[in-house]
């Protein structure tokens, strides 16, 4: 399986090595986090690992099924991981 945009998923994976930028984000967004959070637009996970080695109840999401199955094979396994859903705000396409 490949993802819908190839450009997008090379980018994310620059980026996935990109340590003190991604860190820099999830600090950026962590005094806003609480609760049981929904990412949209996971991609394959940069900033949903943080939010995940600390312990926060989420769920992962994303419009394209390759970049769902990614999340699922690095986060499935984690607890507060809580689901993996696919979202498309352009098509209001949501989980039932």
């Amino acid at each position: 399986m490949t993802p819908t945009d190839n450009t997008g998923n090379q980018v994310l994976n620059v980026i996935a090595d990109a340590d003190k930028f991604n860190n820099w984000m999830y600090q950026s967004i962590k005094p806003f986090a609480y609760g049981s959070i929904l990412e949209v637009g996971s991609g394959i996970g940069n900033i949903s690992k943080y939010f995940i080695q600390n312990n926060y109840s989420i769920t992962l999401s994303d419009v394209d099924e390759f970049y769902l199955n990614h999340l699922k094979k690095d986060f499935l396994n984690s607890s507060n991981a809580k689901d993996f859903i696919s979202i498309d705000l352009q098509k209001k396409r949501f989980p039932n």
